[in-house]
């Protein structure tokens, strides 16, 4: 039985002799097979960290109560993860990739022309994620790495990425400047939302540019969270199948961040900093979810339960995504009928606020309703979580939705009406909303059909505090 004066394991000398053998093991010149790469090196380091912390793993038999065992077991994994990351931290400092990039920016003068998307590597496992602010500066910087031994290339599959799979360098082109709503936006759109390891609507582009690209849209962000989990393999089973606990642990923790729904107590707190413990490229072991020396039909079981906690999370933060993302649409929809309420003609600053909202409340209709379709196809039994969420209060169906041989993503985006006025402007728009209401500005509630896109409304038809406004 372990006393007060014996459960120390001699951990500050284990640990300084074990760094120490890694250290002098690293920086060897034997150290590692010739041709080995510097994640290979790494991982196999891990592996040796991970079986020294499995032969001191406490035992609850070796306890006389749970307090001492729990207090015990806290502190043998927080040395854990610090052995553990003291090697990812040895890897990172040698991992020249970033300084390579940043170098090739600054030779190049371009600076400004960049946001790192994504976040400066971590370690050789770590992608990197660049996104292009000003339109051809991509193709530009993949030249500059090209002529320096990168291998950057056009994505086949996904438009406006190019990438160097070797090096998980990933940069991106900003979104084509296209008319909304034209033959070319929607396949731009659809193409996005169908691509993996993108973030596809106007509220994850929003999020992950701070602002520079896409709309505010809590929804849309968490969809795409939804999606990238769904790509990680958080529907599979462990068993059978690799999942890439790192970006499943991130979807999740950056789901409960962007909607405020990061809990402080409880079950729900552990479960959130096991998320994070994941995001921070921590072993499911090191992440405290398994243990290193569970048998593999007792590992596979705890990561199952564990990523069916993960999906019902992020289902929680898209409802309350939804709910704030409505209350942003109610603030937009609330601006048009103002403009629409004034005397004509309308100004040019109201034309460009017009143009501006309208975009937008298209985009995210269309952006999110792909990517949700997108998940669902692909994952039905993630997507119908989000799904049967997304359809609560929605409007019974009426007669001008895709059911009745209407589809509103297939409406001209140019041309003129009936009555003459030009579609798809602020002028035609309010002509036609004279027109409707018996001269009156103000858009008559209506109850709209659903889209395409299932509970998402394509304009015209989106939702308002009072129902659905159809505007002109």
């Amino acid at each position: 039985m372990k006393t007060a004066g014996t459960r120390h394991y001699g951990k500050f000398f284990s640990l300084f002799f074990l760094f120490t053998l890694l250290a002098l093991h690293l920086f060897s010149f034997g150290g590692q097979a010739l041709g080995a790469s510097l994640e290979e090196e790494m991982l196999s380091e891990l592996g040796k960290v991970r079986d020294s912390f499995a032969a001191s793993e406490p035992q609850r038999g070796q306890f006389s109560d749970e307090g001492s065992y729990s207090s015990a077991r806290k502190k043998w994994l927080n040395d854990f993860q610090k052995a553990s990351d003291g090697v990812r931290t040895i890897y990172k400092n040698r991992d020249g990739r970033f300084t390579e990039i940043k170098d090739a920016i600054k030779s190049a003068g371009m600076e400004k022309e960049f946001l790192n998307s994504g976040s400066a590597p971590k370690t050789p496992s770590s992608d990197i994620d660049l996104t292009e602010m000003k339109p051809g500066s991509a193709k530009k910087l993949a030249n500059q790495l090209n002529s320096k031994g990168y291998s950057i290339r056009p994505d086949p599959n996904v438009p406006g990425r190019y990438v160097d799979p070797a090096k998980k360098l990933v940069i991106w082109e900003t979104p084509p400047n296209l008319r909304t709503g034209s033959p070319e936006w929607r396949n731009w759109v659809t193409s996005r939302a169908g691509s993996e390891d993108t973030f596809s609507t106007a509220g994850g582009l929003f999020e992950t540019s701070g602002g520079k690209v896409g709309a505010k849209d809590p929804a849309g962000a968490v969809l795409d969270n939804v999606k990238k989990a769904m790509e990680a393999g958080i529907g599979k089973n462990p068993a059978g199948g690799e999942i890439d606990s790192k970006t499943v642990g991130k979807s999740v923790k950056k789901a409960m961040e962007w909607t405020g729904t990061t809990p402080k107590k409880g079950e729900a707190a552990e479960f959130a900093r096991q998320a994070e413990n994941l995001r921070k490229g921590r072993s499911w072991e090191e992440a405290g979810i398994t243990s290193p020396n569970d048998p593999p039909e007792v590992k596979n079981k705890k990561i199952r339960q564990w990523l069916d906690k993960a999906q019902d999370s992020l289902s929680k933060s898209y409802q309350k995504a939804q709910r704030q993302s409505q209350k942003i649409t109610d603030g937009k929809v609330k601006e048009l009928t103002e403009i629409l309420n004034k005397k004509p003609p309308m100004s040019k600053a109201d034309q460009k606020t017009w143009r501006k909202l309208t975009d937008e409340l298209h985009t995210i209709s269309k952006s999110n309703g792909e990517t949700l379709r997108n998940i669902a196809e692909k994952a039905p039994e993630i997507g119908g979580k989000d799904h049967e969420t997304a359809g609560a209060d929605k409007p019974r169906r009426h007669g001008n939705g895709p059911e009745n041989g209407q589809d509103h993503d297939q409406e001209p985006v140019c041309g003129q009406d009936s009555a003459g006025n030009k579609k798809n402007s602020p002028e035609g728009d309010q002509a036609r909303a004279s027109q409707k209401t018996g001269g009156s500005h103000t858009p008559s509630p209506v109850e709209a059909g659903e889209g395409r896109n299932g509970h998402y409304y394509d304009l015209p038809g989106i939702r308002s505090p009072q129902g659905i406004f159809r505007l002109p």
